[in-house]
């Protein structure tokens, strides 16, 4: 990928720097529940917090609609470990900006580093 300061050609896997996963994402599951008159709620809760590399990948604007709407694809690099399963379904969150796991996988399948494409899913209003 264009821009990316990590090396997924080493002989023994995948090298990562020293001190590259430097910011702290949560990581969400959906729960529906049902509210009095049993209508659907569907609620995040958080799986597990963990030391993470963010990246932008790319963005673009597209007008749906007579309306702009901004689109930015983030890549985010952390730890193999078999007790945080991370999937599509889930969602992961960074300060105030929460992104949907689009995709996750195992670069040369070393089982060292998990590389997630996350959409950011964007807020409406003034407050962003």
């Amino acid at each position: 990928m264009p821009g990316s300061t990590f090396n997924f050609l080493a002989k023994d896997g995948v090298l990562v720097p020293a001190g590259a996963f430097n910011k702290r994402m949560s990581f969400l599951t959906e729960t529906a529940t049902t509210d009095d008159i049993g209508t659907p709620i569907l609620t995040y809760t958080v799986a597990f917090t963990t030391w993470v590399h963010i990246e932008p990948w790319k963005g673009r604007e597209y007008v749906a609609d007579n309306q702009v709407f901004a689109q930015m694809w983030t890549r985010v690099l952390m730890r193999y470990r078999p007790s945080q399963v991370v999937n599509g379904n889930m969602r992961a969150q960074y300060g105030i900006k929460i992104y949907r796991i689009r995709s996750a996988w195992l670069p040369a399948e070393a089982n060292k580093i998990v590389e997630l494409l996350c959409e950011e899913i964007q807020s409406t209003g003034s407050a962003h």
